[in-house]
């Protein structure tokens, strides 16, 4: 994962959804402003065999006193209801930890049912 130089990592794993899906996971920190974020990169498919996965994230950010959290779909080639149903829980259950949850790399999933997500998600 690249991050701007002021960037600094200290915690990433990867997690096997499935044979073929997993998903990328780095906390970062930025020197300038000390706010931790979550980076989730998510390759293949995100559905209810990710249930496990949103677990780990949300302790993962808690743990981390996350401020941010972005998730990258640039290899992801499909979104199922469930997988949305899971990122609006993971936002639910965080609360005011994280003011938005950002999404990037979205143009090729925008049939996905993204535009139903609430305020709360910022996408790009």
């Amino acid at each position: 994962m690249k991050h701007v130089n002021s960037d600094v990592i200290f915690k990433r794993f990867t997690y096997k959804i499935n044979n073929v899906d997993e998903a990328k996971v780095c906390a970062s920190r930025k020197h300038d402003s000390g706010l931790v974020t979550v980076t989730i990169k998510v390759v293949g498919v995100l559905d209810l065999r990710a249930v496990d996965l949103m677990q780990r994230i949300y302790e993962f950010a808690k743990n981390f006193k996350a401020a941010r959290i972005i998730v990258d779909f640039g290899r992801t080639h499909c979104i199922h209801d469930s997988g949305l149903a899971m990122l609006l829980l993971l936002k639910n259950r965080l609360g005011s930890q994280i003011k938005k949850i950002k999404l990037v790399n979205t143009r090729h999933l925008m049939n996905s049912h993204l535009g139903y997500l609430p305020i709360t998600f910022e996408i790009n």
